[in-house]
């Protein structure tokens, strides 16, 4: 990993664990600062740096995890191995210690085998950090070198099966199927998105996906393996040549390498940063609106509604000024052209829909009515004044001078994208749609951190001894949890030169006033909205202009039990359950368990099952419908209304 401005990374950079800061809709004090040096957004100069890449992919039996190879691809050779051992003895050698070995999805699938084998060897030290249950970065130092191990799933955002076509390498599912399939019984779950392009979908095979090549003989099994080795390497390998086009170079995930392009070729400034006023600041950073206003949709024949999505939604925002350097804090609101955030007392009146999120005593996001103090961005202030609302008191103001860099990086790519999509080269297009939409939150991006280390040289506080303490006469350490014998997980705070809340608030918040001052449009007739989305019987304006709206499609009948989980027209779309069908849908409706098996998190299965390895994990799991307060309240038959902001301060109680 190396240098970065002027920083060392690794356990050497890191600073103390900070204090948290309570997100109550009253921020901390002004005067509370964390102490960590204050740090600049800078440019990246020098030509952009080509990667050495390979990928590797491990089969095994889906029911039992047994492993039956390994397969490695470097763009010029492919090699299967029969162990992992064997696969690791091929790759952490001198030779390949600059080559980044690529595995998609690897951080929740593949690194369980890595992991066990690098168990039984216990001079190998293994740091692995971590999004969400992924690994996605896993840093292997043994006999002196450093190998870099990534999740590719992070780089690029889809299936294997729905970045195939782009590589010019057929996937061939269907090749591999026992010659009674499906009478075999190794059917899959069908894709989610398996229908043609042409009405939206991903184009991949549609139905149950085959299972059979996972029980072949291993000939087959190895092309199999092969096949999607080379179709990954060319993906990664093409994605790359497109950014060393654009002058950029390929960075760890899609949010990196984003950040890297901006910073690379759109910067023309150096921004100061300040860790304790982005954690002021992030009470500001409030999420996504997603709700459900009417929890049915029945049309009249020839009368259907309408699912509408903004065009690039978080990009259109990025369109707008964004703020750039601290200017000064006051005790009113500017009327100049600065950006500004401001810790004040509003007042929403009675309506169907509230322009205002606050945060509640249960901690989630709410968009109530009534009188309450926080902290708002400069568009959630215009929106509230706009809505019909009002600004009570301003006690403290913090304004930041107004740039465009990141204007110019939103429009540049978004016509790049046009101009790929026009000409046909549909792969260009996708990955400029992932560095758009990935750049902005890298902004808003947390310095608490955990790594997993494995083999630790120490199982010593790693930062100067700063969180040792002394329990029942032996030396222990705040920031260490001892998973088990050789391995921890170290919390860690590291100062993060791009962290720069104001952009990643202010940007969010753009976003959803262009989404309400859709949602003003439809009255009360509108069922559901999701951060870019809404579903109404309403006919709204669309056009194919960034930040404007297009119709996805006509709808008859839905079904919103919750955020994120409803049904439309037979289709079930659900986030926490994969892929559910129609009779796991009423079972979840109903209040009933649906029976889930996955495979164990790598922290899980240290934590719990005290090793390493792959294992399956089952469990039922419901949803308790009542059992929290939901984002509105019922209020008649199939209308819902806003929460007024003293009910979300209120302890719940199930009804």
């Amino acid at each position: 990993m190396g240098r970065r401005n002027g920083r060392k990374s690794g356990l050497g950079a890191l600073s103390c664990v900070r204090k948290r800061w309570s997100r109550t809709l009253s921020p901390p004090s002004w005067g509370e600062r964390v102490r960590l040096r204050p740090l600049s957004l800078t440019r990246i100069g020098g030509a952009p740096k080509p990667r050495q890449i390979a990928v590797y992919d491990l089969e095994w039996v889906p029911e039992t995890y047994e492993l039956r190879m390994a397969g490695y691809y470097d763009g010029e050779r492919y090699t299967a191995f029969s162990s992992v051992r064997r696969l690791l003895n091929h790759l952490l050698t001198p030779a390949r210690k600059n080559t980044f070995f690529y595995a998609h999805a690897g951080g929740l699938a593949d690194m369980h085998f890595l992991l066990q084998a690098m168990q039984e060897v216990e001079d190998m030290h293994v740091t692995a950090a971590f999004s969400g249950s992924s690994a996605i970065v896993v840093q292997v130092l043994w006999r002196g070198d450093k190998y870099t191990f990534l999740d590719s799933y992070w780089l690029l955002r889809d299936k294997l099966a729905h970045l195939a076509p782009f590589t010019g390498i057929d996937k061939a599912r269907d090749s591999y199927k026992c010659a009674d399939y499906p009478a075999c019984g190794h059917v899959g779950k069908a894709c989610a998105s398996a229908k043609p392009p042409g009405e939206g979908g991903c184009g991949c095979h549609v139905g149950p996906e085959p299972l059979c090549m996972f029980r072949a003989p291993l000939p087959i099994l190895r092309d199999y393996n092969e096949r999607d080795c080379r179709i990954l390497y060319r993906a990664i390998e093409l994605f790359q040549e497109e950014l060393l086009e654009l002058g950029s170079e390929l960075a760890s995930t899609i949010a990196s390498t984003a950040l890297t392009l901006f910073r690379t070729k759109y910067l023309s400034q150096t921004i100061p940063t300040n860790p304790g006023r982005n954690d002021i600041l992030r009470a500001s950073y409030v999420a996504s609106r997603v709700e459900v206003l009417r929890p049915v949709l029945r049309t009249l024949p020839g009368a259907p509604a309408r699912y509408y999505d903004i065009n690039s939604s978080f990009p259109y925002a990025m369109t707008f000024p964004a703020p750039g350097e601290f200017l000064g804090e006051s005790k009113r609101i500017p009327d100049d052209d600065s950006i500004y955030f401001a810790d004040c007392d509003v007042v929403v009146p009675d309506m169907f829909l509230p322009p205002l999120g606050s945060r509640g005593k249960d901690g989630r996001v709410y968009f109530p009515t009534g009188s309450w103090r926080g902290l708002f961005a400069r568009a959630d202030l215009e929106l509230l004044l706009e809505a019909g609302g009002s600004i009570a008191k301003a006690h403290n103001v913090m304004s930041f001078a107004p740039f465009q860099d990141l204007a110019a990086y939103a429009l540049d790519l978004y016509d790049l994208r046009a101009k790929a999509k026009a000409d046909g080269q549909s792969f260009r297009a996708l990955l400029l749609k992932y560095l758009l939409n990935a750049c902005y939150g890298k902004f808003g991006e947390h310095r608490d951190k955990e790594q997993l280390v494995m083999h630790p040289f120490s199982e010593s506080c790693p930062h100067a001894g700063a969180h040792d303490v002394y329990r029942d006469g032996y030396m222990s350490a705040t920031c260490v949890e001892s998973l088990f014998p050789g391995c921890i997980l170290v919390s860690e705070e590291r100062n993060v030169a791009h962290e720069h809340v104001p952009i990643a608030s202010h940007i969010t918040a753009t976003a959803r006033a262009t989404l309400y001052r859709f949602l003003a449009r439809c009255g009360e007739d509108v069922y559901y909205t999701d951060t870019d989305s809404i579903v109404t019987g309403q006919t709204l304006p669309t056009g194919p202009e960034l930040g404007a709206l297009k119709l996805e499609h006509e709808v008859v009948s839905g079904r919103f039990i919750q955020p994120k989980l409803y049904e439309l027209d037979g289709e079930i779309r659900s986030k926490g359950f994969s892929r559910l069908t129609p009779e796991e849908f009423e079972e979840l409706v109903a209040g009933r368990e649906v029976e889930v098996e996955r495979m164990y998190r790598v922290k899980e299965t240290a934590r719990e099952l005290k090793t390493f390895g792959a294992a399956g994990k089952t469990f039922g799991k419901r949803i308790r419908v009542g059992a929290s307060r939901p984002k509105r309240q019922t209020s008649g038959e199939n209308a819902t209304r806003p929460w007024t902001a003293q009910e979300i301060q209120e302890k719940w109680r199930v009804p």
